[in-house]
């Protein structure tokens, strides 16, 4: 929200074993994104739009996100089941069937914003009847005509009455959220630490929320340094230590300037 990203403090996920071994009820993933729905408090004067992966696009996320009011858009498995047009009378087609069916003069060319940066891509949008998800805007995508059909991607959107462009910008914002956990685990390193308590999760989720949110202010830096130019985290954490390691040599290099005995110097740095 206006420029700014805030992550929700982390649920934690028992097994159904381990909640059974101490007596306390279990929850599904799909429970947790229910719970977080039902218990978000949206900012006053907002339009909240519930943006998922594939797992989560199900009837209880949907119905959960409608019922408060919100649009709901994100990947559909091409497995999904859909009637082309709404029409009740024709039979069910998995994506990846009804994508079959398309052909040249069906696709669209429209600006695949990400990112990286706007890049063209081609759009098949139609508004049908999904499966146990209902009126949906299903948004087929795929990045050259000439593509295989196992590289198409499938999206869908409550907000049937949508252009597909405007779908397009909206997943946009959601393939931010989904690098930005990306670069928490790799980059970042959140999943190499082990933790045995829901605190201890939120607290390590706090303290890199805390890096992610300095490395964006360096970036911000770098980037009015160098215009033009995409800086990512992983370009800001290489300028800040290369600048600390510049510094720790110029400090090496005062301390030795000064006189100073190499026995004098390790124990200063060992204290």
């Amino acid at each position: 929200m206006l420029g700014r990203r805030c992550p929700l403090p982390p649920r934690l996920y028992p097994q159904e074993e381990v909640c059974e071994g101490e007596g306390v009820s279990f929850q599904s993933k799909v429970d947790l994104a229910v719970c977080t729905i039902q218990e978000f408090e949206p900012v006053p004067g907002t339009n909240t739009h519930l943006l998922t992966d594939a797992w989560y696009h199900c009837y209880r996320v949907c119905r959960g996100a409608g019922h408060r009011g919100w649009g709901i858009s994100g990947r559909r498995k091409k497995n999904r089941r859909m009637r082309p047009g709404g029409d009740q009378t024709k039979p069910y087609l998995r994506l990846d069937e009804y994508a079959a069916t398309l052909t040249a003069t069906d696709w669209v060319e429209a600006n695949g914003a990400s990112q990286q940066g706007g890049h063209q891509v081609f759009v098949h949008a139609v508004s049908t009847w999904v499966r146990k998800l209902g009126p949906t805007l299903v948004v087929i995508t795929r990045l050259s005509l000439d593509e295989p059909l196992s590289e198409v991607r499938y999206w869908g959107s409550t907000v049937v009455d949508a252009d597909a462009q405007t779908v397009i910008n909206v997943l946009a914002v959601r393939w931010s959220i989904e690098t930005l956990f990306e670069d928490y685990k790799d980059l970042l390193g959140i999943d190499h630490y082990q933790r045995m308590r829901g605190t201890a999760i939120v607290r390590v989720s706090t303290l890199v929320s805390c890096l992610a949110y300095l490395l964006d202010k360096h970036r911000a830096t770098l980037q009015a340094q160098r215009p033009g130019e995409r800086i990512t985290w992983a370009d800001t954490r290489r300028a800040i230590q290369a600048e600390h390691q510049r510094n720790f040599l110029l400090w090496m290099e005062e301390q030795f300037l000064s006189g100073i005995t190499t026995g004098d110097f390790c124990t200063r740095l060992v204290a």
